[in-house]
Parts: structure tokens; sequence; C-alpha cells
């Protein structure tokens, strides 16, 4: 077991790992999220590694609990673990108030993921100088400590800027004589150069991509700035669509973030928000399968709520992506809140959402009553006169 300690090296959570390489269930067990677990906002061992990080003014990063453990106890104080996931925008923020370099241990396999490659992303426009440590022997730091702690030393040493890094790698796997190649080449590394925030280091890279691709820094530039005007269209697009037709999906996706982050929660969803009322098919199927896992598992214990174990059932209707971009958007939206603040939040939207679908009903009864007058129909006037009342007096409780 991993003891999780925020900053001042209090216990927030805990991590634990399975012994047996044929044990049931992920290799690491992790506390789930919790008003004070958040943990997107922690790094495995900053507590111990911060002043160490601030005298050596480098942060070294590694994947997991063993391999910062390995690396401490070899000597190399100044290391912390992302416990498996991408560096977050919050964890960068915070690791800046130490540090403006870090350096990632990456093994064979993490070099290439989209995660990992996202975390890089974020620190390098946030002005992080972001280096690699190549290891020469083993799958991860542990291992290669473990073999020899003077490899470990040696690769620090030897970490090289991440830039570097990607146009080595690019470099290796195209022919730069060729124009496959270098249009291959310039695909792959322009983007990153374009997520670089610093417009001097920027234009460094630039220049360099340009004498190797033997092409006019120029058109480099031009491509990066019609990739960015296309980004900014999209962005404007997708804002449009939100503040227009879609404002009741960002009610539903809010009220569903807030409840599967603040689970104790839910009872009072259930209460006063009825399924039919969220009208997106996926978040109305989300809606209700936490309904029978409240009803069925929860109900006499709301405090019992297990993510993992919701997480595991509605992965079976294919909503466990849903679910988890819904905790990612409260962790964003609602990360210091406190538990009043949360229900305040969490009564106001449901309001806007009844409000919303209350009105949209109002307007198609309307056009029914206009219909059954033209046509005469006395008794369907009636009922549709009723469920007006109905749907006024439901309105009035809303103000």
């Amino acid at each position: 077991m991993f003891p999780i300690n925020d900053l001042h090296g209090n216990p927030i959570g805990f991590s634990g790992r399975t012994l047996k390489a044929d044990e049931i269930g992920g290799k690491y067990i992790n506390t789930p999220q919790t008003l004070i677990y958040n943990k997107s906002l922690v790094l495995f061992n900053l507590d111990k590694a911060k002043s160490e990080i601030k005298k050596e003014d480098l942060a070294i990063v590694v994947e997991g609990q063993m391999d910062a453990l390995s690396v401490y106890q070899a000597g190399t104080k100044n290391v912390i673990a992302s416990s498996g996931t991408a560096l977050t925008l919050d964890q960068i923020k915070i690791l800046k108030r130490y540090t403006k370099n870090i350096a990632i241990a990456f093994d064979a396999d993490l070099a290439g993921e989209s995660a990992a490659k996202r975390g890089i992303d974020l620190a390098l426009a946030e002005e992080l100088n972001v280096k690699v440590i190549v290891l020469p022997f083993g799958k991860d730091p542990d291992e290669c400590i473990k073999k020899d702690p003077n490899l470990w030393f040696t690769a620090v040493k030897e970490a090289k800027s991440i830039l570097e890094y990607y146009f080595d790698q690019t470099f290796k796997k195209v022919d730069l004589n060729k124009v496959e190649g270098k249009k291959a080449a310039a695909a792959t590394l322009l983007p990153v150069i374009a997520k670089i925030g610093n417009k001097i280091e920027q234009t460094h890279w630039l220049q360099k991509l340009a004498g190797a691709l033997n092409v006019s820094e120029n058109i480099l530039r031009e491509s990066i700035i019609k990739s960015s005007d296309k980004r900014a269209k999209e962005t404007v697009t997708v804002k449009k669509i939100d503040t227009t037709k879609d404002r009741n999906l960002m009610l539903y996706n809010r009220i569903l973030a807030i409840v599967l982050k603040f689970p104790d929660n839910l009872s009072y969803l259930i209460d006063n928000l009825q399924p039919e009322i969220i009208k997106d098919s996926a978040l109305n199927h989300l809606y209700k399968r936490l309904i029978i896992y409240y009803t069925g598992d929860i109900a006499n214990n709301p405090q019992s709520f297990d993510y993992a174990v919701f997480h595991h059932q509605v992965s079976q209707d294919k909503l466990d992506l849903l679910a988890d971009q819904l905790v990612l958007l409260a962790e964003k939206d609602f990360f210091n809140f406190d538990p009043d603040a949360i229900r305040e939040e969490l009564n106001k939207t449901i309001n806007f959402a009844k409000k919303n679908y209350y009105t949209v009903e109002l307007q198609a009864i309307e056009r029914k009553i206009k219909a059954a007058e033209t046509q005469g129909q006395k008794e369907e006037l009636s009922n549709l006169s009723e469920q007006f009342n109905e749907i006024i007096s439901q309105l009035k409780v809303l103000e």
C-alpha cells in the first residue's frame, strides 16, 4: 500500500498494488475521487521532493509509485510520479511553483502514447522546459536502477530536450531525400512546434526543421498559422452550437458530472429530477443506470458509492468513456467547491434544466391547443388545458 499525500505530507488517499501476476482486476487499485483526494491535483512524492526540486531547479517525472521509490532510494530526491496518468494542466501549474524544468523518464512504450503526449503538449504550452530521460536498460526506471544505478544517473545527466527527442525519433523513420519523407516529418513535428508557448523557442525549432527539410521557414510558419486558424474556426463553431442548440446538453452534462464527482448528492438528484427531462439519449441512459445502481446497491448507504463498480457496470452499455469525461469536467469546474456550494450549484442547474424542459413542453401544448380549437375538438382541448395548467404550476414552483 502506498499512501498518497498532499503537499504538506497529510495522507489523502492510498494506492494498492496487487501481489500476484494473475490477480483479478487492475494492477493498481486506487482511492476513488473524493473532496479531499483529487487525482488531477496530486503528484506522488511531491511533499518530500519539493525542496529538492527547488534546489536542483528540476522535477524528474516517472510513471508509477514503484519507480518513484526506486529513484528516490537511489539518491535522486527530486522525483515525483504521475501515478500512471498524463500530466494535467493543474499538476503542471503546481509544478511551476517550484521549477520551470521537468525531465520525464519514458519507458519504451510511453514515448508514443497519446495520453503522455497530451501532458507534454500542456507543459510546452505553459512554457516549461521539457526533457526526456532515455533509459539505456529496462522497461522503466525501477528495472534500470536494479541493473545498475549508474546507468540511471548517466541517463539523467544526458536527458535531451523533448523537441530534440521528437526530431531524432521522426528523422529515424523517414527519408528526408524524398518529398514524401519531408511531408511526413513536417506533419509529425509542426503540430508539436505549434504547441510551444514561447515564441523565441518556437522560432528556433522552426528554423531547425526548415534546415533539415531544406525549405523556407516562412512556408512552415504559414502551415502553422493555417492550422491555428482552422482550429480557431472549429472552436468558434463549437461555441455557437453550445450557446444555441446545445444549451440544454450543457446543463445535463453539468448535472451528471456533479453527482459522479460528488455522489453524496445522488439521492437529492433522484428526488428532484425525473429522467425524462434529460433529452440526450446517452446521458438519459447513464442517468437511468445511476438510478438503478443507487436503488439496487447503495440506497441504504449512499456513502458506499463506488465509482469503479459503477464504471464497470456502465461499460457493458459503452457508457464508461462518457462517465469518465463527466468526472473530468467536474474536476475542472468544481475542484475548489465546498459541499454547500456543490449542492447550491446542483440545485440551480436542475432548476434551469427543468425550466427549459417545461418551456418547450408549453410551446408544444400551445400548438396542440390551437390545432384542437381549429378542429373543434372540445374533449382534447380540455385535456390539453389541464396539462397546460399543470406545467404552469410546475414553473411557478421553480421561480
